[in-house]
């Protein structure tokens, strides 16, 4: 195997690359874009308290305004409370009467709602406690295992680099494989002195290389646009990085190996990928989700590539840690390569 010939087809692969717009926007850009998006949207949400309209004033008042875990908007009226938590302005109000205290809640605020119940209670327990001069017989100490002020953003943003690896590995490859063959270029190469090895070693190589541009870039623009937190070790990121670029390149040589036209090559690499994103974790953590959306995800590649960058990004597990993820992306690179030699084709298929 010649090094030279090989770095013959990274070089021309580059060159194409760096002259094909819409390759290099979606492979950079658009991920980007997400990072972007989303961290305003949903930046610092880790941190937000949610807000609850006090109507009436007194000493639990005070209390629940000193507890500094909740934002307390004063309402001058009880129907201009509720009707604020009815509208979905806000989760939840407290209507003060005397000694009694009414918690009034929004069910359609499924995330906000059940926080602000746990706040309320144990603010209204301690301030009972309190007034009866009880002394707790425990004390709690409470803190993250993970970086400090962990937000939404800070685990979006290793879900979105996978998201992007996935996505340009395998639709890269799918697409150049159907356009070369439609183009003739297979047949013709296969007739050159180039070992159709060398080849395949240059493209792999070529793609490997744009996922650790992509890692590096993407994790950039998080820490420098929303402060993500990374606080494992960064060379633990690349094993992950190469093996998981390896399964969606063999993903990509299953999709385009027989495929004959653009149009087929993007529906099908589509159906495969998209769901992927929903159901691998990168917009959402997979223990929060249903009994069988977690039991799907564990037969997708994506799901252990969004895990193991999660785990040393934001958790800061070691590279022994990643070792089963590793594992179970190696498996699947296995099992795409040899279903793409089985499926590989030359020439146009009718």
């Amino acid at each position: 195997m010649s090094l030279r010939r090989i770095g013959a087809v990274v070089a021309a692969s580059v060159r194409m690359f760096l002259r094909d717009r819409p390759a290099f926007f979606f492979t950079f850009a658009f991920p980007i874009m997400f990072i972007v998006l989303f961290g305003l949207i949903f930046g610092g949400s880790g941190t937000s308290r949610p807000t609850v309209n006090v109507v009436g004033t007194g000493p639990l008042r005070q209390a629940l305004e000193s507890s500094g875990a909740i934002k307390v908007k004063a309402q001058p009226s009880e129907e201009r409370a509720l009707k604020r938590v009815r509208d979905g302005d806000d989760p939840a109000a407290v209507i003060l009467h005397g000694t009694q205290a009414r918690l009034v809640y929004s069910k359609t605020s499924q995330v906000e709602a059940p926080i602000v119940i746990g706040i309320v209670r144990g603010v209204v327990d301690d301030f009972n406690l309190r007034a009866v001069h009880a002394k707790p017989t425990m004390a709690l100490v409470s803190e993250p295992v993970e970086a400090e002020s962990v937000d939404y953003i800070d685990l979006l943003v290793p879900g979105l680099l996978a998201m992007a690896i996935a996505q340009s590995a395998a639709f890269g490859v799918a697409f150049s494989l159907v356009a070369w063959r439609q183009k003739g270029m297979l047949r013709r190469l296969r007739l050159t002195p180039l070992p159709l090895q060398e080849f395949a070693t240059g493209r792999v190589i070529f793609h490997l290389m744009i996922a650790l541009v992509q890692t590096v870039i993407l994790l950039t623009v998080g820490r420098i646009l929303f402060g993500v937190h990374l606080v494992g070790d960064v060379i633990a990121l690349v094993p992950l990085v190469l093996v998981g670029g390896v399964a969606f390149i063999a993903l990509g040589m299953c999709i385009g190996g027989r495929v004959n036209t653009e149009d087929a090559t993007a529906a099908l690499s589509n159906l495969i990928v998209l769901p992927m994103t929903f159901l691998g974790g990168v917009f959402f953590p997979l223990d929060a989700a249903p009994a069988p959306i977690r039991l799907i995800a564990h037969f997708l590649p994506l799901t252990y590539l969004v895990q193991g960058l999660q785990d040393v990004a934001v958790r800061g597990h070691s590279f022994i840690s990643t070792l089963p993820d590793l594992g179970m992306l190696a498996l699947f690179a296995a099992a795409f390569s040899a279903l793409a030699l089985r499926l590989f084709s030359w020439q146009t298929t009718t």
